[in-house]
């Protein structure tokens, strides 16, 4: 169930998103919040976007706290 306090996110945008951060381009910090958000309270989505991009939970939340920290 997502908290209606989170703006809505697809997963092709997760998935862009998360492609541009980690190829150290301008990500927009508040959707990469988001990003976090939806994976904290939706299981589902998270490991969809994990298997997605081929990587772990843990480096897929560290390379976004790294790309909100370098958009600051």
């Amino acid at each position: 169930m997502m908290d209606d306090d989170i703006p809505p996110v697809t997963l092709d945008e997760a998935f862009e998103i998360c492609q541009r951060a980690f190829a150290g381009g301008h990500v927009d910090h508040e959707r990469v919040l988001d990003i976090k958000a939806y994976c904290y309270v939706d299981d589902n989505f998270a490991i969809a976007l994990y298997e997605r991009l081929h990587l772990s939970g843990h480096f897929v939340m560290s390379a976004l706290d790294r790309a909100v920290y370098e958009s600051l």
